[in-house]
């Protein structure tokens, strides 16, 4: 965003101008909320005669999308046009191509304490995410669900779109609260719609009936750590980076009893084609087998039978 601030000297007519009036004397609370004196007196200030303004009654408050260009930057545009481009014009190639290795390893020493050759500089925020996308998907291609806050910045968003449509994959999006970020309930909400295995129709083949399942079950722990989601800032991270996946048996919710005694049920269900009295026939002989093996002393008894 961009405020011009403008003023027009008072010439007795109000028509097509601006009148400036006068204003009573500045107060000892005003003076103190001057930002004029702290401008001066900010270490920081000297640092705004590097930055292009040619318009210096222009207050620009946009930060995160296009700041104002350093004039060392322009300064060294000007010269790789004019001077390497125009001068060497392919044989600039030679010293050009390792740059972002070369950027990337004064970065990893200046800020980042990382090794030499561990880190490039490549491209734009955009387009790197599309390419980790891509690869993380790759190399699970099993997956049918892409885990992403919806409060994101629009472009990342637009990536993960496009990468879902071209591929058949799902998108599920969290909504967390703008100040404490997502909740543990919305990331268990979207690990419960992502793991389901649900009925998609059927289909007949010679004589047989088969029934077409969608299969999204996560399939272990592995998995749900790589599930995306997203922490306060906006940014997403993966499960694994915030905390353990531990296998344990889920508290019961349900309490099923038969004869007075905790009990477990099992239905056993007609496929397409199959014949009643087979399969009644093959459940009694299977129960048969497994009773000889119950622990504990458990017991298992048939219910119904239709």
């Amino acid at each position: 965003m961009g405020l011009r601030v403008t003023g027009r000297e008072y010439t007795g007519s109000n028509e097509g101008r601006m009148a400036c009036m006068p204003r009573d004397p500045i107060s000892a609370a005003e003076r103190e909320l001057d930002p004029a004196p702290l401008d001066a007196a900010d270490p920081l200030a000297a640092f705004r005669d590097r930055f292009a303004v040619p318009d210096p009654d222009l207050v620009y408050l946009d930060g995160n999308s296009l700041g104002r260009p350093p004039l060392g930057s322009l300064e060294r545009l000007a010269s790789v046009a004019g001077e390497e481009w125009a001068g060497e014009l392919a044989g600039a190639w030679n010293h050009w191509l390792d740059l972002p290795l070369r950027v990337g390893d004064a970065l990893a020493s200046a800020a980042l304490g990382a090794a030499r050759g561990t880190v490039a500089v490549t491209d734009s925020t955009t387009v790197n995410l599309y390419r980790v996308a891509s690869a993380a998907l790759d190399d699970r291609p099993g997956r049918g669900v892409i885990v992403a806050a919806r409060e994101d910045f629009p472009t990342d968003r637009y990536v993960l779109e496009g990468l879902a449509a071209s591929r058949g994959l799902a998108i599920r999006w969290l909504d967390g609260d703008p100040i404490k970020g997502v909740s543990i309930r919305e990331v268990s909400d979207a690990l419960r719609d992502a793991n389901v295995v649900a009925a998609a129709g059927r289909s007949a083949q010679e004589g047989l009936g088969y029934e077409i399942l969608v299969d999204g079950q996560l399939s272990g722990a592995e998995p749900i750590l790589d599930v995306s989601v997203p922490r306060e800032g906006g940014r997403s991270v993966p499960l694994r980076d915030l905390g353990r996946v531990i296998e344990a048996t889920a508290e019961r919710t349900i309490i099923v009893t038969g004869g007075g005694r905790d009990s477990v049920v099992v239905s056993v269900f007609l496929r397409d084609g199959g014949k009643v009295t087979r399969l009644s026939t093959d459940v009694s002989t299977l129960l048969a087998e497994v009773r000889l093996h119950v622990p504990g002393g458990g017991t298992i008894e048939l219910v119904y039978d239709q």
